[in-house]
């Protein structure tokens, strides 16, 4: 394809296209008219059934339209694709739509007139007017982009490159969160931080001795990530207060079950948690505590029997002794 000055590459993996055709428009060896053509056939070539083209991208409007209309006269009832026209802003359409009924009024195929007439809302009233349907495409933007550059000099593609990396570092910008509790997280609440921050697609610094994290990416994704950091580094805190509060209900109460089995009954300590779950259940005076176990069975504790049994089997019940080890 390197003689018709084009190429083709697959889409990436955020993008609904299969493909993407890139189109040297500098070029002026052949007019505009001449390239959108090559890529209705090459879309032909590869079983494609609709294409859109980047209005700004492929010079001026009026050349744009004419060429549009051109291509597409050309190609009327000889192919099904669908040719759609990516436009910016409300003025680009409006300059487009005014260039466009301009270059079909002085169109000598009438059906072709009115064909386009129609699509764009020109001319006269039809009978029927087909309803819209606009879509909206979620897109996940990720840390990490791959963009290759296609040009016809080392210079070129350099010069492309050096306006890409000026152009994102002027869009990118850093925040610095500085908290304590960035201290005292743990490898694995680290890991998970990380991981919960892939999906905000900032690329992430952490120094635990210093208590930071640096972010950097897009003002939006900035904006996301922080959210999540915050309600991460809460969350974390409400989970240690918690523990410390565990801890300090299991010095002074001690609730057990008594286990029964061949070797005859056992006295089992509940995990530093569920003893805090069980004493606030008391003191409130509650009738019943509830919890579950790793596989997702639910236990109940009833204070009136002191006895805990499994939601699922009421019968297999086992005692409960709570301890106050201050008296």
């Amino acid at each position: 394809m390197k003689k018709e000055k084009i190429a083709i590459t697959t889409a990436g993996r955020n993008l609904a296209s299969e493909l993407i055709i890139h189109l040297d428009v500098e070029d002026s060896s052949s007019d505009l008219k001449s390239k959108i053509k090559l890529v209705i056939e090459k879309l032909e070539e590869f079983d494609q059934h609709s294409v859109a083209f980047p209005a700004n991208e492929l010079g001026e409007i009026q050349k744009v339209s004419a060429a549009l209309v051109d291509v597409l006269q050309d190609f009327s009832g000889k192919t099904d694709i669908e040719v759609h026209i990516v436009l910016n802003d409300g003025n680009m359409v409006q300059t487009f739509v005014t260039c466009l009924e301009s270059t079909m009024s002085g169109d000598q195929n009438p059906s072709m007139l009115s064909k386009f007439a129609g699509y764009f809302g020109l001319g006269g009233k039809s009978p029927v007017r087909p309803k819209r349907h606009i879509q909206i495409s979620n897109v996940s933007l990720k840390a990490t982009v791959y963009i290759k550059v296609f040009a016809q000099t080392d210079q070129s593609a350099k010069n492309a490159i050096r306006a890409l990396e000026n152009s994102l570092e002027s869009a990118y910008q850093e925040k610095t969160v500085d908290d304590d509790l960035i201290k005292d997280l743990s490898k694995p609440q680290i890991d998970e931080l990380q991981q919960i921050l892939v999906s905000s697609g900032v690329e992430i610094s952490l120094k635990k001795n210093l208590g930071r994290i640096k972010i950097t990416g897009l003002p939006e994704n900035i904006t996301q990530a922080l959210q999540e950091i915050y309600t991460f580094l809460r969350r974390t805190e409400e989970m240690r207060y918690a523990e410390e509060h565990a801890n300090l209900v299991s010095e002074m109460v001690e609730w057990s079950y008594l286990e029964v089995d061949i070797d005859g009954e056992k006295l089992i300590e509940y995990p530093r948690q569920i003893n805090l779950l069980l004493e606030q259940a008391v003191r409130n005076n509650k009738a019943t505590a509830e919890f579950h176990d790793d596989q997702g069975n639910k236990y109940i504790v009833d204070f009136n029997s002191y006895e805990e049994y499994l939601e699922s089997n009421p019968s297999e019940a086992v005692k409960v002794i709570r301890r106050n080890k201050l008296s």
